[in-house]
């Protein structure tokens, strides 16, 4: 999954920076020695592989190191949405309504029929759970169409630990 974080040098002298993203309490990933020209900016787009991560809800945010003589540390960290970790498929069963997108360990035929309500529609307004691939299989690609239907169908009665 990529987590894009976008860096600002508000100060009046260039400068290097260090930035972490974090998944709730845990460090994502580090990253050091960026260099930014007084007023410039810049996106990160950091990876998170999720690969061992224990399935559940994720608050993703970032935090960029102070630089020597910086003052204003209020607009450092940015916390932003959250991020599901589940398998394949599972999108829903965890809560009675569906929407919360909230898994359950299984994929069942809710978790079909919740992307096939979305068929053909680009995310947003579609929800982003519903886009569970693209082109290139689990990498999803901005709409809801007959891979992420397909997708979804093919781990029909799977069940996750």
């Amino acid at each position: 999954m990529g987590i894009n974080v976008t860096i600002n040098n508000q100060g009046e002298q260039p400068a290097t920076f260090n930035v972490t993203t974090y998944a709730n309490a845990s460090v994502v990933n580090n990253v050091t020695n960026i260099s930014l020209l007084n007023g410039g900016s810049t996106i990160l787009t950091l990876m998170w592989n999720t690969t061992g991560w224990s399935y559940g809800n994720y608050t993703v945010s970032a935090y960029v190191w102070p630089v020597a003589g910086e003052t204003n540390l209020s607009n450092n960290n940015f916390t932003g949405g959250w991020v599901v970790v589940a398998g394949i498929g599972d999108l829903t069963g965890g809560t009675p309504n569906p929407y919360d997108f909230v898994p359950d360990g299984k994929v069942q035929i809710v978790d079909v029929s919740i992307v096939s309500k979305f068929f053909g529609k680009k995310v947003p307004p579609a929800p982003s759970n519903c886009d569970v691939s693209g082109p290139t299989i689990g990498v999803p690609d901005g709409k809801v169409d007959i891979t992420d239907v397909a997708t979804v169908s093919k781990h029909f009665g799977q069940h996750y630990p």
